[in-house]
């Protein structure tokens, strides 16, 4: 049930969960807790809680004490509590001092983790109550669980457990508001982290942005992007470096509402990052560089050959200023992308003498070459990638996560077209990883392998198909001895028919399903 539906009256049930302090409170004095209670209330409104209050939390306490039992149930069973709270209270102060009862005697029965979603629960319902005493209960709760609001502020909810949209927007700007009042180095902490919120789920409405599909964010991520802007003249130049980075990587959320939205927030992000010492720049270059493919098409180049000279100018950060314009290069045409490229092979990456220099650069191009989608670019951006990337490759775990980026970015479309030559470079870095993950790199090509084995690059690709078999077979653990091993798992019967001669139970699974295709193209 949705925690954010207010409830239909109920004046029945207004006394079954009053304040627990109230019935020690006919001075007029603050209650413990610290929230004023209303003295114009009925007076059975202040009673002690009911038994059916007092039975309701001990139930769900004793369901929180249950062992075994996951987040999914945990906090399910806390929303089903809140959402009878709310049809049950329908007086706002009783409900704001049952609210604070809860926080007190539940909250800390969840685990970290949980603790954090349990909090947003409480506060969500808290700010739909509009009295005053709502925002002394919302003032509590921050002093009290400091900690679970500092990381709603950063990292948010995941979708799975949130709120309804309409919820986490109103979370958001009262944690904005908040920290716009805060001192100057709160601010330079919490504001990029609030930007890099933007792209949550809240905002879009599907995960869809991430891989590159039409989506349609909602209106309001427009207005709260200015805002963020517009703090940038109250942070020092550290905030505004970071404030300005994470706007900057946000900039694709507003190009299916409107690219020249793009081009008007890029231009000032633009104007912050020049006024910036040289050693703060790299990293917001580096982003607006990525966000150039966003740009109106007639834009791109020239936002291009801007944010190439002034990277190549930095004394301090120049390549990883450069890192963001591998990425641009999706957004041009075919023609274009081609001479860049070889700019880069020819007259860029030479300049990067040093591995340290080279390696922001290596990382962009693994990134982006599986998006250079029209005929060579892709093979041509992974072999710039791996010309970087030879040099300085080892065993690493960060080189192990770039192999596992590239083999991705590989097999993530059959309809991408990589030489032999290329390939075999890819075998022959991760021939240096244990033989777990090398294995599993391998089962990865020989599957996208098998479907480009339909197309008309079989007779080249059968040298790369058979060493990934091969190379595959080596990694397989021997048998145990006494352990017969069926015909389907010798490897030296897989390749030579049986005694009797028949070879049809030794063809592979691709020559299975073109031999039919075969006969049928021959009786044609």
């Amino acid at each position: 049930m949705d925690i954010n539906t207010l409830p239909p009256s109920n004046d029945s049930n207004i006394a079954i969960y009053a304040s627990i302090d109230g019935h020690s409170n006919a001075s007029g004095l603050p209650s413990s807790s610290g929230i004023p209670i209303d003295q114009s209330r009925n007076p059975a409104r202040s009673l002690e809680p009911s038994a059916k209050f007092r039975a309701t939390m001990r139930e769900l306490q004793d369901k929180l004490r249950t062992k075994g039992a996951d987040r999914y149930a945990r906090l399910g069973w806390f929303r089903d509590f809140l959402d009878e709270l709310r049809r049950d209270v329908t007086d706002p102060n009783a409900l704001i001092e049952s609210l604070d009862v809860v926080c007190t005697k539940v909250l800390n029965m969840f685990p970290l983790g949980e603790r954090t979603v349990a909090f947003a629960y409480i506060f969500a319902a808290a700010q739909e109550i509009p009295l005053p005493n709502s925002r002394t209960l919302r003032d509590k709760m921050i002093r009290e669980f400091n900690g679970e609001y500092a990381h709603l502020s950063t990292d948010g909810l995941p979708s799975s457990l949130g709120l309804p949209d309409g919820s986490m927007i109103a979370l958001f700007d009262e944690i904005f508001s908040r920290t716009i009042d805060s001192p100057m180095q709160d601010r330079c902490e919490k504001l990029p982290a609030l930007a890099r919120r933007l792209r949550s789920f809240e905002w879009t409405g599907d995960h869809w942005v991430f891989c590159g599909k039409p989506y349609t964010p909602k209106q309001e991520l427009i207005t709260r992007f200015d805002k963020l802007l517009n703090e940038m003249v109250r942070l020092d130049n550290t905030g505004r470096a970071a404030l300005s980075t994470e706007l900057a990587n946000q900039l694709h959320l507003l190009h299916c509402l409107n690219r020249a939205l793009v081009l008007d927030r890029y231009r000032q992000l633009l104007s912050w990052a020049e006024a910036l010492p040289d050693v703060l720049q790299a990293k917001p270059r580096s982003a607006l560089g990525r966000a150039i493919r966003w740009l109106p098409e007639n834009e791109r180049m020239a936002a291009y050959q801007q944010m190439l000279g002034a990277a190549n100018q930095l004394s301090i950060g120049r390549s990883e200023a450069l890192s963001g314009l591998p990425e641009a290069l999706i957004g041009f045409t075919s023609s274009v992308r081609g001479q860049e490229l070889l700019r880069w092979k020819d007259e860029i990456l030479p300049t990067l003498a040093q591995a340290a220099d080279r390696e922001p650069v290596i990382d962009a191009f693994i990134s982006a070459f599986d998006g250079y989608s029209e005929g060579p670019h892709p093979e041509a951006g992974l072999v710039l990638a791996l010309d970087a990337l030879e040099g300085i490759f080892d065993s690493s775990i960060v080189n192990m996560n770039r192999l596992e980026r590239i083999i991705l970015g590989i097999t993530s479309d059959t309809n991408l077209s990589f030489s032999p030559e290329t390939l075999e470079r890819v075998l022959n870095l991760n021939r240096q990883f244990p033989p777990s993950e090398q294995k599993m790199h391998l089962l990865n090509l020989e599957a996208w392998l098998e479907i480009k084995m339909l197309s008309r690059q079989e007779k080249e690709l059968r040298p790369i198909q058979t060493r990934i078999q091969n190379e595959r077979s080596e990694l397989t653990p021997q048998p145990l001895l006494l352990h017969p091993v069926p015909w389907w798992s010798d490897r030296r019967r897989s390749d030579t028919a049986d005694q009797s001669g028949n070879s049809r139970r030794h063809r592979s699974l691709i020559d299975w399903i073109r031999a039919p295709l075969g006969r049928r193209g021959n009786n044609g």
